[in-house]
């Protein structure tokens, strides 16, 4: 597993305030009263002095303070979202933080809105009131990013209140809300100094005359980081007033002018450093002295840290800096200009000494930067798996989209671009990189490259159909790989799919539940090609089983769902990723519910339970709980039921999450079970609109089926039969069962009143014929209990599955009388993994007791002559 994604604590620490800054007190109490907004403006030049205000006004405020300042990487939704849970943890100690901690973990691979709503659900449950702080939010421009920033706004809890600051009018409309009066905006002119607070200002900087004072306040149009120059340039200026006299012109110039005045004035050995070191953003000594060339770079960092202007302290952690803005951008565009071999070599060795120190983001932003294609392509090698996990995609192609001519990047890369474009939506552009690629390898005549080649184009191209539905083209495609020994790449194969659904069919891997015929040939079709390869292990292998055996419960087909279970369940790394480890559980409690096998279902959860590490995040122990739930209803131990569901946290807040859907619907379940189908209703029709913006298939049968069940208890029997109309057509159109038929009595009688309308005549149309058809086909497919009753004896015994030699083991034990105790203290298992076990094992002979076991295994002559004698 890879270590987590760091965090660098300068983007969400409030910023140091200097000494020297004067405190402007009409500034301070418009933000007060701006703060009963849901939303504040803050927009105005470069070094406006926006950001010290803040950090000023912060310092003085009782709510708790989230600060994120951004920066142009931000413009991808996972960092941003890992970012923004990171600034709240920060500022919500206690339950709070670690509830949003712990969801942090889920937001890399959640879809943007869903991820959102998962934050908005926890501000929700706040007890105190919050003010986040963004800055710098020019940075933001990537039409994703700036849409969820859009609806996050438009859905803050009352408690939690925005303060958006950056450079020029904010990358959305505000108009929405500044209608509706909840915005408040500081304009550009509100920022400019006063002469009151300019003369402060000097006085807390060398003091300056009355006239020079007036004289630089109208030059500078009283613009702060003019004034703050200004200052600087005059420390050891012999003519003040001719320094004066050259401002002219718009801010640009005037700090163009005042920069070089600045620079003029240094000693030249610090006016070299700065020079030399202005491609690092942030820095520290050992960063300076790698891309500078010297060692001592500690000495001159503090002589400009205490002249005030040049550098600044990077929040709290010691020993990192920033430039001052203004200078930064100045000594940047004159390196690029004036030196660009400099400005090369300068980033190639601030790429070196980033990525000594495992800072890959922004070694592989320096390469770039310097046009060190190489370089950054070796990088991304090494760093392409970790900002994967991160599901940082927009990251990755906007890194791979710097490459001036990708054909240019090795095949590896290539593949790795067009899976990415894939994943961002970009399918046709994909699509183009796979063509020049599949023409590359016709071209090879064999060896080690044209088969890592093909592997890695089975592995992408299998993707695009999971994703485009073109089966045709894949099953042509595929079947001349049949025969190829292909090596298999880690990064390809051991992609993890799933960081935060309870069920793989939820997974945008399995279209969120669109089930089709054409999906399940191309499932069993690609299996075996992996299989073939040896590739059974492989992630990508073991999700397309389990996304294939939740289908066939969906599809009422139980032994095909069992089988396959049986074969990712055989599987070392199942342990290994709770993404299919708590979908097996789940899936497999669910097949042993539907035999009425209770105490099964309940072990094999609890067992999953025990296999999750404290190191997984506590979200996976809720679906186990919420899936507890579910069977325990079924069970008829509504009780139990409702002391699991307590422990979920959950009930009908304002503004459920999707995130916690799962969990939600077993809270409903609870109330509809109690007798209380209002407020599970209400829950509903919050989560609905957010399962029908995702388009989750899976997700919105569920909720269409319960909805129907709570007018159905509430003796709304039109509102429910509209209700169960809609069910019917959306399950019909992929063939869902088990979502009716799991419900048990109160959905056939339902049926069965649907059918009965239909039959005579009423509201009849299309739409409802269709739902009439599917209605008839899931009665007469309910199940019938005396119908599949166990056999009475284990006659003409036929083995399912060889049996492990674990279990011919248990069996051995079995049949000396040993407890389920006595086994696991033989075996070293806890009493409930034995009871999984001896499940499987059931189900591989066939039958449903210890007895039937001993006479089914003397039957198939599976135990040994020196046994004792029955």
């Amino acid at each position: 597993m890879l270590p987590d994604p760091p965090v660098l604590q300068t983007k969400i620490a409030v910023p140091v305030v200097k000494s020297g800054e004067v405190a402007r007190p009409r500034l301070l109490e418009a933000l007060d009263r701006a703060a009963a907004h849901r939303l504040t403006l803050l927009f105005a030049p470069a070094g406006a002095g926006k950001s010290t205000l803040l950090a000023q006004w912060t310092g003085g405020r009782r709510e708790a303070i989230a600060w994120l300042t951004l920066d142009p990487m931000d413009n991808d939704p996972a960092r941003l979202a890992r970012y923004a849970a990171a600034a709240l943890v920060r500022a919500l100690p206690g339950r709070a933080g670690e509830r949003i901690g712990a969801l942090a973990a889920l937001l890399p691979r959640m879809e943007m809105t869903s991820a959102i709503d998962a934050l908005l659900h926890e501000l929700g449950l706040l007890d105190q009131p919050l003010l986040f702080v963004v800055d710098d939010g020019h940075a933001l421009t990537a039409p994703p990013v700036v849409e969820a920033v859009t609806y996050l706004i438009g859905h803050l809890p009352e408690t939690v209140r925005l303060v958006l600051a950056g450079r020029g009018e904010p990358p959305f409309s505000a108009s929405r809300w500044r209608v509706l009066g909840e915005c408040a905006r500081i304009d550009p002119a509100s920022l400019r100094f006063t002469e009151p607070e300019a003369a402060a200002f000097y006085r807390l900087n060398g003091g300056l005359p009355p006239h020079q004072l007036r004289l630089l306040l109208d030059k500078t149009e009283g613009w702060a980081a003019g004034l703050r120059l200004a200052a600087e340039a005059m420390r050891d200026a012999e003519d003040a007033e001719r320094l004066v006299a050259g401002f002219s012109g718009s801010h640009r110039d005037v700090a163009d002018y005042m920069l070089h005045e600045v620079m003029a004035s240094l000693p030249a050995a610090l006016a070299d450093f700065l020079s030399r070191t202005c491609v690092l953003l942030r820095f520290d000594a050992a960063a300076c002295d790698a891309v500078a060339g010297r060692s001592d770079s500690a000495r001159p960092l503090q002589q400009l840290l205490e002249r005030g202007v040049y550098i600044l302290p990077c929040g709290p952690e010691p020993g990192w800096y920033r430039v001052h803005q203004l200078l930064g951008e100045y000594l940047r565009d004159r390196l690029r200009l004036y030196d660009p071999a400099l400005w090369r070599e300068s980033h190639r060795r601030a790429a070196v000494s980033f990525a000594a120190r495992s800072l890959l983001d922004e070694a592989i932003d320096h390469a770039l930067a310097g046009a060190d294609y190489a370089l950054a392509e070796q990088l991304l090698q090494a760093h392409i798996a970790a900002v994967l996990q991160r599901g940082e995609l927009l990251t990755l192609q906007r890194w791979l989209s710097c490459f001036p001519q990708p054909e240019t990047l090795g095949e590896r890369l290539s593949l790795l671009h067009a899976f990415v474009l894939l994943m961002t939506g970009h399918a046709e552009a994909a699509e183009q990189i796979l063509a020049r690629l599949e023409r590359v390898s016709a071209e090879l005549t064999g060896g080690a490259r044209k088969r890592t080649l093909q592997s890695g184009l089975l592995f992408v191209k299998s993707n695009v159909v999971f994703h485009t539905g073109r089966f045709e083209e894949w099953i042509a495609y595929i079947g001349g790989l049949l025969d190829e020994e292909l090596p298999q790449d880690p990064i390809f194969y051991n992609f993890n799919y799933n960081l935060s659904e309870p069920t793989v069919l939820r997974t945008d891997l399995s279209h969120r539940g669109a089930l089709s015929p054409e999906m399940e040939q191309i499932a069993h079709l690609f299996s075996r090609t992996l299989a073939m390869h040896g590739w059974t292990d492989a992630l990508i292998h073991l999700y397309v089983l389990q996304s294939l055996s939740e289908g066939y419960y969906e599809w009422n087909r139980l032994a095909e769902s069992r089988e396959l279970l049986a074969r990712v369940g055989a599987s070392p790394r199942l342990g290994e990723i709770p993404g299919l480890l708590v979908p097996h559980a789940i899936a497999s409690a669910r097949l042993y519910a539907a035999q009425a096998r209770w105490d099964l279902a309940l072990d094999t959860l609890e067992e999953a339970v025990r296999f999750l590490t404290p190191e997984h995040a506590p979200h996976w122990r809720r679906q186990l709980t919420a899936c507890t739930v579910r069977v325990l209803l079924r069970a008829g131990r509504l009780d139990a039921a409702r002391a699991s569901a307590a422990t979920l946290e959950t009930d009908a807040a304002d503004r459920p999450s999707l995130s916690r859907e799962y969990e939600h619907l077993a809270w409903a379940r609870v109330q509809l079970a109690s007798g209380r189908p209002e407020q599970a209703r209400r829950l509903l029709e919050r989560l609905l609109p957010q399962a029908a913006r995702r388009r989750s298939i899976v997700c919105l049968v569920e909720m269409q089926v319960l909805l129907t069940l709570c007018a159905w208890q509430q003796s709304h029997s039109r509102e429910a039969l509209a209700a169960l109309q809609e069910a019917l057509l959306g399950g019909a159109a992929h063939g869902y069962v088990r979502s009716f038929v799991d419900e048990g009595g109160p959905m056939r009688e339902l049926l069965q009143a649907y059918a009965a309308q239909a039959a005579s005549g009423r509201a009849a149309d299309g739409a409802s014929e269709e739902a009439a058809r599917y209605a008839r086909r899931l009665l007469g497919i309910w199940p019938n209990r005396a119908r599949n009753a166990p056999a009475a004896s284990a006659a003409s015994v036929e083995l399912i599955e060889a049996l492990s030699p674990a279990e011919l083991r248990m069996l051995r034990l079995i049949r000396q009388g040993a407890s389920n105790r006595d086994i696991a203290a033989t075996l070293l298992l806890s009493e409930g993994t034995v009871k999984v076990y001896l499940s499987r094992m059931y189900d591989k002979l066939g039958v449903s007791s210890r007895t039937r076991a001993l006479v089914a295994a003397a039957e198939l002559g599976l135990l040994e002559s020196g046994d004792p004698p029955l």
